[in-house]
């Protein structure tokens, strides 16, 4: 059965954003942007997310678990890779939080967060991989749970960008 794989990337926000959003409005009403808007960062992230996700899928041993959910957080650094990579919570040990990781890490060319949500460089991103669609709705309730939980210990991580994709 092929597997059913949605990755979430979202970006922790840790203090509001310092404008009304990515763009700034020059006086003559014209719209300048210098930095992705973060549904285009989210949206360009995924993507090269969804790609390594590929690579580990590819790589994976025959018979080897590799359902669930991993959650894991990262800090852009200054050129555009990912530090301090960390699983903060998983559904089981196992390939699949080996294989997050690993996908995580490898991630290159991390655009600049958009300016909006200036003061933070945390990423978060939530994979979840299921064998059946049941299996897949079963998942995404105990995501949503974990998110929520996540959301109540800590208020600055209310505002999140995110984006989901399947296959």
């Amino acid at each position: 059965m092929k597997t059913v794989l949605t990755s979430t990337l979202a970006l922790v926000l840790l203090a509001m954003p310092a404008t009304t959003g990515a763009q700034n409005v020059a006086r003559d009403g014209l719209v300048v942007s210098g930095q992705p808007t973060a549904k285009a960062w989210v949206d360009t992230m995924t993507t090269k997310l969804d790609r390594e996700l590929d690579h580990e899928e590819r790589r994976a041993r025959p018979g080897q678990d590799q359902q669930g959910i991993v959650q894991l957080r990262f800090t852009r650094s200054a050129d555009g890779r990912p530090s301090d990579v960390q699983v903060i919570r998983a559904s089981s040990p196992g390939a699949l939080q080996t294989s997050a990781r690993r996908a995580v890490s490898r991630l290159r060319g991390i655009p600049e967060i958009p300016q909006g949500y200036a003061g933070t460089q945390n990423v978060h991103v939530n994979i979840v991989v299921a064998g059946s669609e049941g299996h897949m709705r079963k998942l995404t309730r105990q995501l949503r749970q974990w998110e929520a939980e996540r959301m109540a210990r800590a208020p600055g991580e209310r505002r999140v960008l995110a984006l989901n994709s399947a296959r």
